[in-house]
């Protein structure tokens, strides 16, 4: 499936924020429900050459106002979560104890901030949790807009 989405300001498309104008965004679906990457956009009323934006296609969601599109990204950020976690829990059940104890860097005794880097585990899990964070914050924005 494929949708154009009009209106949408440089901010929620790139970074570096110099550009002028609304763009154009095309969106993509998988069969999933999940956005293909990379999605491209121009600018208004152009035939210039499609461009990859350069933030997550979810920043698009305060200028999407059609409730069917809002709820096909929400939808698909969904999916994007879902699947994260499973790839934390695989890393976490793949992996052997020796790696999972593996500190981030190197500790160095001169350097007192070295030695609390986190294991390889603790940074699984303090991904994992910020995943889940967002996960149940998208199937909240969700629930609010089936409500509309």
């Amino acid at each position: 499936m494929k949708i154009l989405v009009t209106g949408i300001p440089p901010a929620a498309l790139f970074y570096n924020n110099t550009r002028e104008g609304l763009f154009e965004v095309f969106l993509e679906f998988f069969e999933n429900g999940c956005v293909k990457d990379p999605v491209n956009c121009r600018p208004q009323d152009s035939e210039d050459k499609l461009e990859s934006i350069g933030k997550y296609y979810g920043t698009l969601l305060p200028y999407v106002d059609d409730i069917v599109v809002k709820r096909l990204l929400i939808e698909s950020m969904i999916i994007d979560a879902k699947i994260d976690i499973q790839l934390y829990i695989d890393a976490i059940n793949n992996s052997t104890p020796e790696e999972l104890g593996q500190k981030w860097g190197d500790p160095d005794p001169t350097n007192w901030f070295t030695l609390l880097y986190p294991t390889r585990l603790k940074l699984y899990q303090d991904n994992m949790r910020n995943v889940e964070e967002e996960l149940r914050k998208f199937e909240a924005m969700l629930l609010d807009l089936d409500q509309l």
